[in-house]
């Protein structure tokens, strides 16, 4: 899993998953959840799914709000209150869009 800020009209950012996601379209609107290794959930809303060869990045229209760091897993918030989560971090997409 990895993050990535990209804002445009839609988006403000999103994830990186190199888990391909079933019928991406259906997905906007729907809450994805992340679950952190120490059982911190924090949610987005996702704009949109888009597949690509190498995995899924999931466009969500808060700002991603974290980083995570490639050597040690953990997730590095970088808005009030700044922490760390350790990993695992798993992600979850809700049934019900709002």
């Amino acid at each position: 899993m990895g993050t990535f800020r990209k804002a445009t009209a839609e988006s403000r950012g999103g994830f990186e998953s190199d888990t391909p996601i079933a019928d991406p379209d259906s997905l906007a609107g729907r809450a994805l959840l992340i679950r952190h290794g120490d059982g911190t959930t924090h949610g987005w809303t996702i704009d949109h799914v888009e597949n690509n060869r190498l995995g899924t990045k999931i466009f969500v229209r808060e700002e991603p709000g974290f980083t995570l760091d490639s050597n040690t897993g953990d997730a590095t918030y970088y808005q009030f209150p700044l922490a760390t989560s350790a990993g695992p971090h798993v992600f979850r997409i809700c049934r019900m869009a709002r």
